[in-house]
């Protein structure tokens, strides 16, 4: 996919403050990491470790007028694997470019804003999936994601403010037939009322629309609705916890019903992935592929979502935090999962140039298996100079027997699990980073 649309919004958007003065700002940021791992793609009998190394950078340019904001963003990264650990897969080197344009105007109070913003990222992928979802495939090509979104922060009193957002994402692959094309469209309100000075109530209510490209045009429909809290009872202690419901309708999902079920007389056609099913008078029955029939098939249901974060500092230099969520959404490549996580870190700072943090954490993911994951950590961040930075982490992962044998989403015809069985892997992974301003805002 050509994608010149980030230079047109970038022109279109400075278009009205040509005869303004416009103070820039360019700011740059770039990483280094290797990383050692013993099982890197959790292979139930691992065949030796794995060693990776991975390049990003990213480059910031920001104009401001009187009256507006506009932000252009590029970044790239680069990520590579070899080592006894990758002989055999189907992963070379990977390519992570995109772009981001946002266009703001500010309202007459601080937290008042009106903006509109544009993003394209492409990545392979083999990549995507095994980035986000830990899954190794033979999936070829790349995935294009184009999105367009925007929203409006709004006080309406001194108590209360609303954000209203929505978005669209386009995500293509190439070639066109790599994998299942899909529009992601969301639109969101949140209301925040401050109940005293250290408390705040909120509510949120949410639609997703997810329409998938594959052969029976399946839709999905996702609303969610939450309610919070966020207080701070002391100056140690800050609690922020939200609760709620979503509600997941699936239209022309696919199923299959075993052949010797169907009863009447049908028409068979050659199709793609074996005959087309129809009555006599024409309507769509499913696909008839051996002894079974791929059919259009409708589903609802409801689940229980919320988050919670929790930060003590017992001390100056400690931070303890806490964090839990239970989420319902679609992947890169549009697969619906449920994900509930736990985490529980501590932070110290040793001194005014390094920390040292040790975490844990469990999650559980359900598609059409349901999978468990507990992991530990221990990182050292270290800064020796004001635009340099390094760290140094330790992590143990572990994959418990997963329940469920279909690791295949029939919607998107992606993997959705990384497998059944239990494995582990133990990893060290240094991350040197620069973050410098090229051009500073004179005002």
């Amino acid at each position: 996919m050509k994608v010149p649309f980030p230079a047109i919004v970038m022109g279109m958007c400075l278009v009205p403050a040509a005869a303004q003065a416009v103070d820039w700002s360019v700011q740059s940021s770039a990483s280094e990491t290797v990383e050692l791992n013993s099982n890197q793609f959790m292979a139930v009998s691992p065949i030796g470790p794995t060693v990776s190394s991975s390049s990003s950078i990213s480059e910031k340019a920001e104009a401001r007028t009187s009256v507006s904001k506009f932000d252009f963003t590029s970044d790239a990264s680069y990520r590579r694997y070899w080592g006894p650990g990758a002989e055999g897969l189907p992963l070379d080197y990977n390519l992570v470019y995109g772009f981001n344009a946002h266009y703001e105007l500010p309202g007459k109070t601080a937290p008042d804003r009106t903006w509109v913003e544009a993003d394209f990222k492409s990545q392979s992928s083999a990549f995507a999936l095994l980035s986000e979802l830990g899954l190794v495939s033979n999936v070829i090509g790349s995935i294009n994601r184009l999105t367009f979104s925007g929203g409006a922060d709004r006080e309406l009193n001194a108590r209360d403010t609303i954000n209203l957002s929505a978005s669209s994402t386009k995500t293509s692959y190439e070639p066109g037939g790599a994998g299942t094309a899909f529009q992601d469209t969301n639109a969101n309100a949140i209301w925040r009322h401050r109940l005293t000075a250290q408390t705040s109530f909120t509510a949120s209510s949410g639609g997703e629309w997810l329409s998938y490209g594959n052969t029976f045009g399946t839709n999905v429909l996702i609303l969610r609705n939450q309610a919070g809290i966020d207080t701070s009872p002391t100056s140690l202690l800050t609690l922020h916890g939200s609760a709620g419901a979503a509600y997941v309708q699936t239209m022309n999902g696919i199923g299959t019903i075993p052949a010797s079920s169907l009863s009447g007389t049908f028409v068979l056609t050659p199709g793609s992935g074996g005959f087309d099913v129809t009555t006599p008078s024409g309507a769509f029955v499913g696909i008839l592929s051996g002894s079974s029939v791929t059919v259009p098939i409708a589903s609802a249901a409801a689940s229980f979502i919320g988050d919670v974060l929790v930060t003590y500092k017992p001390l100056k230099s400690t931070t303890l935090t806490l964090t839990a969520s239970r989420s319902i959404g679609p992947s890169i490549v549009g697969s619906l999962f449920e994900l509930s996580t736990l985490r529980g870190a501590v932070t110290q700072t040793i001194n005014a140039a390094s920390s040292l943090t040790v975490a844990a954490d469990i999650s559980r993911s359900v598609a059409t298996t349901t999978t468990d994951f507990a992991s530990a950590s221990v990182s050292y961040n270290y800064q020796w100079a004001r635009a340099w930075s390094a760290s140094v982490t330790y992590r143990y992962l572990h994959r418990f027997e997963a329940s469920g044998t279909a690791t295949i989403d029939p919607i998107t015809n992606t993997p959705v699990s990384a497998g059944i069985a239990p494995a582990s892997s133990n990893s060290l992974v240094v991350t040197v980073s620069r973050n410098f301003t090229d051009l500073g805002h004179t005002n």
